[in-house]
């Protein structure tokens, strides 16, 4: 798992379940729920453990894409925020003049064009790049990049 984190969902139903096993079994599938919720680690070596887990493991997964998927869509609209920001528009215009309102990839010139970062930095602005980072490219370019980094 690529992040750690600070908290998960506990379900009730897994309690009911953990509660009627007797203690130290109890205590091996508890420290596995949470060995496997924070750190995305299972190596418990024991049948009844792996029962259990294997009920709670996909509980555990779907409830981080969750949490993921809402971390993800608050950092985008965070940057969406971001590009109305005269200074970005500013810059954003600045990129477009240089590269001749032209798709740098594949020439389009009367299509809509974007300005896309060729890199990110965790904590810069949109606008606070160098001009080398940043090139006009198509709609359709930009999606064809975008596609290609999330592989």
């Amino acid at each position: 798992m690529e992040e750690n984190r600070e908290s998960f969902v506990f379900h009730r139903d897994w309690y009911e379940v953990i509660k009627k096993l007797p203690d130290e079994l109890a205590l091996k599938v508890f420290n596995s729920i949470l060995s496997y919720a924070f750190d995305g680690v299972y190596n418990e070596d024991n049948e009844t453990v792996d029962v259990v887990m294997s009920f709670i493991k996909p509980h555990i997964m779907r409830d981080r894409e969750k949490w993921l998927l809402s971390k993800e869509k608050k950092n985008h609209s965070k940057y969406v925020k971001e590009l109305k920001d005269p200074r970005w528009q500013k810059l954003r215009n600045e990129i477009l003049e240089r590269d001749k309102y032209t798709c740098q990839i594949c020439g389009a010139k009367d299509t809509m064009l974007h300005v896309h970062h060729k890199y990110y930095k965790q904590g810069l602005k949109a606008w606070e790049y160098s001009s080398e980072a940043l090139v006009t490219v198509c709609e359709n370019c930009h999606e064809e990049i975008h596609k290609k980094q999330s592989v």
